[in-house]
This record gives structure tokens, sequence and C-alpha cells, in this order.
């Protein structure tokens, strides 16, 4: 069958791989590697969004899930806690889940004077107004720190150390995160693919300085 598709053909009684053959290998391979993902990476991969349907699949392979449950809720946040090292020299952050333990982690960051960039979505910003904790999306006093807020609501979490580590989180749910799934890599690949899904947000969010809560509702 080989030999009639072209892939093989046979001299002296050996058979050998033809350019075509070995490109179909090659080719298997690559799938064989996608599908091994797909099923290590489910936890994360089924939470994700379709929209970013782009991840590279087969660059996860050294890459960690961390899953939260009912009898360990907080064990992504400290994963993603313990991501920060002390060669960091800027952090980056988008969330869309109100975690008050995240909250003064970012602002202890801000307070040390670490440059970097934070966004919240939607119903982030309108919960911080609710609650009266808008001194989270004061960046005023931080010459080094961006904070802004987009007008959707997500099921997304990113975390940039660097460019050397990426966190992903995804949430079953808008807003409450119950069971979140964070994939960690420090791979160039996903590191890349972490920092343009990133910035693409970062090229919708609007600073706290540029519209309020106010502006919108009109």
């Amino acid at each position: 069958m080989f030999e009639s598709h072209g892939w093989s053909n046979s001299t002296g009684g050996s058979y050998h791989l033809t350019p075509v053959g070995k490109k179909v290998l090659d080719e298997y391979d690559d799938l064989a590697l996608t599908v091994e993902q797909v099923i290590e990476k489910a936890a994360w991969l089924q939470r994700l969004d379709q929209c970013h349907s782009d991840v590279p699949v087969q660059a996860l392979a050294d890459a960690k899930v961390v899953v939260s449950g009912p009898d360990s809720p907080g064990i992504v946040l400290g994963a993603a806690l313990d991501l920060c090292d002390r060669e960091l020299s800027q952090f980056r952050a988008l969330t869309s889940i109100y975690n008050p333990t995240l909250f003064r982690a970012y602002h202890q960051l801000l307070k040390l004077g670490l440059p970097g960039e934070a966004i919240v979505d939607h119903s982030v910003y309108q919960h911080l107004h609710e609650e009266e904790l808008q001194h989270f999306l004061d960046d005023s006093e931080f010459a080094d720190f961006d904070i802004s807020w987009l007008e959707e609501s997500l099921t997304l979490g990113i975390g940039l150390y660097d460019d050397r580590k990426v966190a992903i989180g995804a949430y079953n749910e808008t807003g409450k995160g119950d069971h979140i799934a964070m994939l960690v890599s420090s791979n160039d690949t996903v590191v890349e693919w972490g920092v343009d899904l990133y910035n693409t947000y970062r090229d919708q969010a609007y600073r706290t300085t540029e519209r309020t809560p106010e502006t919108v509702s009109q």
C-alpha cells in the first residue's frame, strides 16, 4: 500500500521511504503530538474560548496545567504567585476575577516600584467600584505602572513575567472563576503567543483616566 501511494520503494528486498513518504511520516508525527497534547491539556483547552484556537498546541509539551477544585480553591493563585522571582523586572497581567489576595499582591508590586501594567475586564471594573475599592485602579502615584480596563467581560486571565514565563488561566463561568485551569509555560513559542494575546486586549483597553463608569453608562 505504501508503494502504491508512492511513500516507499523497495531495493534489494529492503523498503525505503521516499521523500513523499518522509513528509507523510513527519505529518503523522506532528498530528500524534498534537493529539497527545490536546488530551494531556484538556482541562485547560476545554475552558479556553474558541476564539483563541490559534494556541500553539505542539509547543505545550513541557507546559504545566494547574486546576482548582472544591478541595483546592487557592492552588491556581498560589502557582501564579510562585512564578514571581528575584529576576523579575516587569510584570503584566490581565484579570477577569476579583480575588482579594491577588489584588493585594498586585498592589504590593506597585508599591515596590516594579514596572508593569494591569488590565481588568468589565466585571472586575464594576465590582471594584461597587465595593468602593477604586484604589486598586489608581496608578497615579506609580510612574512605571499603568492600569486599564475593558468594556467586555472575559473568562480569561494572563500573567506575563518579563518575556520568560507566562500563566494563562481559563474559567468556566464569566466573572466567577469556578474551577480555574491555568497553563504555565516558559516555552518561547507559548510565551510569544501569550504576549500577543495580552497585547490584543491591551489595544482594546482604556486607561482608568480616559473613561469612567459614568461615561460608559451614558
